[in-house]
């Protein structure tokens, strides 16, 4: 997704409409779209022996006196300094300033916000790395690595104003490095956190899982033509009672088990029924129509619409076509209902099994 993560916005917008995006990936949607800056305005302090407690409170939200002289490794005093980071790596060579051995030593800036909000930390280092922002330490790893710049991460709440990092990056030997960027989604619809009280798909798949509905009440649901109305796209019966719209349901209940039968309910794009992708069609007066391909004879084009109504459209008033990826089925459906409603719907498709003369047999 990272690879073509531009071109898939529209997408995800399109399915962030239609709640189809689950609070879960989400968050791992921020994490593809959120593209690290690196810090790169650091002060460094050391070297120290590696096993030595901190020479100043790291609990405050800034080292005391950026000024202050502190005790260093093999006598002497040592001073904040300024230091360079690589131009393309964009880690501090700690390796460099202070040679190698068994040491560790301490990297300091600050964040400036216009805003409070929370944002990601990646980090990486070699060897070990522990990150205080505003005093809290958020991160921690004591083992020994080689280097690379995305090895941990870590959700941090930065306030409006001035924001203090702290670093302390521990060697082995070899190399002794660290890197911290900051890493802020994009404002796109999809990123952004649902309200509260907002539909929660994860709340409705989780009852109907663990809770058995009333399949008498879920048929009621699924055939009321003021309300879900789902019996004008689908047919359920060998009477052919339902619609041609969406796929035939009979015997739906033997061939997929409750979770599919619950995710095609609540997430209905993430699998289209093969014969039911639907088409989008421009047309050169603007209009643009969305339905199930039913019919093209080289001189009309012919749809059938979300609505169970057959559109058609002659050629030359095409401007342009192709197929959609979005499912016609609204992904809404459950929000018009109570968790217990929706278990029952779940119950009456699921009862929709193929009995032995071929009839459906939940439908009786």
């Amino acid at each position: 997704l990272a690879d073509i993560r531009e071109s898939a916005v529209p997408v995800l917008d399109r399915l962030s409409e239609r709640h189809e995006l689950s609070a879960s990936l989400v968050t791992e949607l921020r994490k593809v779209y959120a593209t690290p800056q690196p810090i790169e305005n650091w002060k460094i302090l050391g070297p120290f022996e590696r096993s030595a407690e901190p020479p100043f409170d790291t609990a405050r939200t800034s080292p005391s006196d950026l000024d202050a002289s502190y005790p260093a490794l093999g006598g002497g005093l040592v001073k904040w300094s300024k230091a360079p980071v690589e131009s393309e790596a964009k880690y501090v060579d700690l390796a460099r300033q202070f040679g190698g051995g068994r040491r560790v030593a301490y990297g300091f800036t600050t964040i400036d916000r216009d805003t409070s909000g929370t944002v990601d930390l990646v980090v990486g280092s070699d060897d070990t790395l522990t990150v205080w922002v505003n005093g809290v330490e958020v991160y921690d790893y004591s083992g020994d690595r080689g280097f690379a710049a995305d090895q941990g991460r870590a959700s941090v709440d930065l306030r409006q104003g001035v924001n203090s990092v702290l670093v302390r990056c521990g060697n082995s030997g070899g190399g002794w490095q660290f890197a911290v960027a900051l890493a802020a989604a994009p404002d796109h619809a999809f990123l952004r956190a649902p309200a509260r009280g907002a539909f929660d798909p994860e709340a409705f798949r989780a009852f109907a899982l663990e809770n058995h509905g009333d399949a008498v009440q879920g048929r009621a649901l699924f055939q009321d033509l003021k309300g879900l109305a789902c019996v004008k796209c689908h047919k359920v019966d060998a009477n052919g009672t339902g619609g041609d719209v969406g796929p035939n349901l009979i015997g739906i209940g033997t061939r997929y088990a409750r979770p599919e039968l619950v995710d095609s309910i609540l997430n209905p794009s993430a699998k289209i029924f093969s014969g039911y992708e639907p088409w989008v069609v421009a047309t050169v007066d603007g209009q643009v129509l969305t339905g199930l391909l039913r019919g093209d004879d080289g001189k009309t084009l012919t749809l059938i619409d979300a609505e169970a109504q057959t559109v058609t459209i002659p050629h030359e008033q095409i401007e342009d076509r192709r197929p959609a990826d979005v499912s016609l089925m609204p992904s809404g459906l459950a929000e018009g209902l109570s968790v217990a409603e929706f278990a029952d719907l779940i119950e009456y498709v699921s009862s929709l099994r193929q009995s032995e003369d071929g009839a459906g047999a939940g439908n009786r």
